[in-house]
């Protein structure tokens, strides 16, 4: 019997050495800080969906670099693909107030440090943003949950 798994996309957005995040305005989450993405819809590719839920999340339109990595959770079953997506222009920022409380680029050095940004988008965006992957420190509180698996590493 096969696993059921969520599928999910999400965009690591780097310009002028500042990363794009979103606000989250809903669950045990309220109020922190993630990459812009959302779950692959049916009959969608996860680097369609990327795209799709970055115009959606923060009004721009982007397209994807290439695959940075793939984030396997097991219990429940979750797929997350990371997407290096680079702005084809800036568009003014909007965000459905529906589903986030705000979207904004950040200094690189400020979302790393900030409490308020998930551990994961912060694994994510440092080692979007390194040469050597296997430099960045993997967040110990996912260490029994998550396996992530890069490309080009």
């Amino acid at each position: 019997m096969g696993i059921k798994a969520k599928v999910g996309a999400g965009a690591v957005v780097i310009r002028n050495d500042e990363v794009l995040l979103v606000q989250m305005n809903y669950g045990k989450f309220a109020g922190e800080w993630i990459l812009p993405g959302g779950l692959v819809e049916e009959g969608e590719e996860p680097a369609e969906a990327v795209l799709r839920e970055l115009q959606e999340e923060t009004n721009q339109n982007g397209k994807v670099v290439a695959p940075h990595s793939i984030r396997f959770r097991k219990n429940p079953a979750d797929i997350y693909w990371v997407f290096i997506v680079e702005l084809a222009s800036l568009n003014p920022i909007l965000f459905p107030k529906t589903e986030l409380l705000d979207a904004k680029f950040w200094p690189i050095e400020s979302a790393l440090s900030d409490k308020a940004v998930r551990p994961m988008t912060k694994y994510f965006v440092e080692t979007a943003n390194s040469k050597n992957v296997n430099s960045v420190e993997f967040p110990g509180q996912h260490l029994d949950m998550d396996t992530v698996y890069f490309f080009n590493s």
